[in-house]
């Protein structure tokens, strides 16, 4: 369950993190960018189908 991102407006070539719960109101950073309208994920912080969904209908 995502719960939210962050982030009121992304921007092209800017790096964004989404909050991922992770138990015991605890959540980890997942970084990525934006490029071009779509997401740039970093090799060791993959985003799952559900995340990068909830990016690209929600905010973009």
């Amino acid at each position: 369950m995502i719960q939210q991102l962050i982030v009121q407006s992304l921007y092209i070539g800017t790096e964004y993190y989404l909050f991922r719960p992770i138990g015991n109101n605890q959540y980890k950073e997942v970084p990525f960018k934006i490029v071009k309208n779509a997401i740039y994920e970093y090799p060791n912080a993959k985003l799952s189908q559900g995340e990068k969904n909830y990016i690209l209908n929600t905010i973009l």
